[in-house]
């Protein structure tokens, strides 16, 4: 199930006109549990925000009867509408930019992939979580060396609004907790200078780190088994899926929320 941090569900706005995209789609969310509303036509969307509904998500289609799907999106924003995400979806190879000019945060071609609209889904929950955490950003630490790697997750990680900091071995991950550095979620390859990842790990959880989440990352076959087997708390393979991070941020955030 995916709710946002109130607990409530997930509000999705559907504009589609062909009855069998209405299904298919309104089947994919339903999937993540989202509330979902349908209308037929851009104008019919547009009134609904006339009228004061508000939504977290909107799924449009571009060629619509009485409005098309980019018209609507360019008076939906133009009434100031800066927080719902709104996805573009089209077969039309020059749907892209029409959405895009008009103010759609995404654009997608039919037909959409069940994983593609999770990732959306998973990516507004939390970053609606971390805009509701108290004010208080996910702290996350990345031990990582290859600067690929490092381009990689961390923007994941600004996706989901977190404060990182990066260092490059093990021991400067270790240096960063004896100075009293405090961290929500700490993201550690195996394969570092100076000191391995789950050597580093093994230090950080003997000096009663407890609370700080730590993940192991790493393409090497026996790293889980490395890390699991030094208190690491979850290993991942890389390259590692922006909705398994969200699900992981999203942990966090829940946990910080219980502790206030």
């Amino acid at each position: 199930m995916v709710s946002n941090a109130q607990g409530s569900l997930v509000k999705a706005l559907l504009v589609e006109d062909i009855a069998v995209c209405t299904f298919i789609l309104s089947t994919m969310l339903r999937r993540f549990n989202c509330e979902i509303l349908v209308v037929k036509n851009g104008k019919e969307a547009m009134d609904l925000f006339l009228e004061g509904k508000k939504f977290d998500i909107v799924l449009c289609d571009k060629d619509l009867p009485i409005m098309s799907g980019t018209e609507a999106v360019e008076k939906i924003r133009a009434m100031g509408e800066t927080n719902v995400k709104i996805v573009g979806v089209s077969g039309d190879d020059n749907a892209m930019e029409a959405f895009m000019s008009a103010g759609a945060d995404v654009f997608m071609y039919k037909p959409m992939k069940l994983e593609t609209l999770g990732t959306m889904i998973q990516e507004f929950v939390c970053l609606n979580m971390v805009s509701n955490a108290h004010g208080s950003l996910v702290k996350a630490l990345l031990v990582e060396d290859i600067a690929v790697c490092t381009f990689i997750l961390s923007t994941m990680l600004r996706r989901f609004n977190c404060e990182i900091l990066v260092v490059k071995n093990g021991k400067e991950a270790i240096d960063q907790f004896l100075e009293g550095k405090k961290f929500d979620i700490v993201l550690c390859d195996k394969y570092l200078p100076i000191m391995f990842g789950p050597e580093a790990v093994e230090k950080i959880c003997a000096m009663g780190e407890t609370d700080v989440k730590i993940v192991g990352v790493s393409g090497d076959d026996n790293a889980m088994e490395a890390f699991m087997s030094v208190c690491a708390d979850v290993f991942v393979y890389k390259p590692m899926k922006l909705e398994t991070l969200g699900t992981m941020i999203q942990e966090v955030i829940n946990k910080k929320n219980a502790m206030v």
